[in-house]
């Protein structure tokens, strides 16, 4: 073979080379692309993630300063109306207790609203320490308060509010110018055929007025 065949055999393989090379730097340059793309869309899949837990997470405290009443920390008469209208025909024991604070104005009027803020503030305190967690406790209007205690009878509803009166007491001996006075009444479920929770506040809204009325006749 001559010369010139070789020549144009190194040639050939030369040019064939640098077309090899330029073809491999364009693969490598579209797979860095592909694996930027690959980094760009999981970026921004993270972040709609971080995005939606966010809004989420932010919603959800909305939806809690929504139903909470501010001043006491419990839940507000929203979620009380919630929670009455969610009711279906109750089927185990539950006592039903109604509150209200029978000296609210008089503290306002002589002592101001400060002082009877505090003394709302105060009851509720109390009232959520006594009453066990399982149960709901929640501030029902300005100064009236309910109490649903689950899978209790009776007699148990009785104990607590004896707690209740006794912690009251207690509180008094050291906050003589803060006294709270209340008056309450209960209703017990299995006392009551096809009942709701709207029943029973019904019935215990009555049994608190005849307790107050009681107060009033002993003063």
């Amino acid at each position: 073979m001559s010369e010139t065949y070789f020549e144009y055999a190194d040639e050939t393989v030369t040019a064939a080379e640098q077309y090899s090379e330029k073809i491999a730097a364009r693969i490598r340059l579209t797979e860095i692309i592909s694996a930027l793309d690959i980094l760009l869309l999981i970026f921004l899949i993270v972040q709609q993630q971080i995005q939606h837990i966010k809004a989420v997470r932010e919603n959800h405290i909305l939806s809690k300063k929504a139903y909470l009443d501010v001043h006491t920390g419990l839940p507000n008469k929203s979620r009380c109306e919630d929670l009455l209208n969610s009711s279906g025909f109750i089927t185990e024991p539950l006592c039903f207790v109604m509150f209200d604070l029978n000296n609210l104005k008089e503290v306002n009027d002589t002592l101001g609203h400060a002082a009877g803020d505090s003394m709302i503030a105060n009851f509720a305190h109390i009232l959520r320490k006594v009453v066990p967690e399982k149960d709901f406790v929640g501030r029902y209007g300005g100064d009236e308060f309910i109490a649903i205690l689950y899978d209790t009878t009776s007699g148990q509803a009785d104990e607590l509010l004896e707690k209740l009166h006794a912690t009251i007491k207690q509180y008094h001996s050291s906050n003589m110018p803060d006294a709270i006075s209340y008056a309450y009444g209960y209703s017990y479920s299995m006392n009551y055929k096809d009942c709701t929770l709207r029943n029973l506040l019904d019935k215990a809204d009555h049994e608190m007025y005849l307790n107050k009325q009681a107060q009033k006749k002993k003063r």
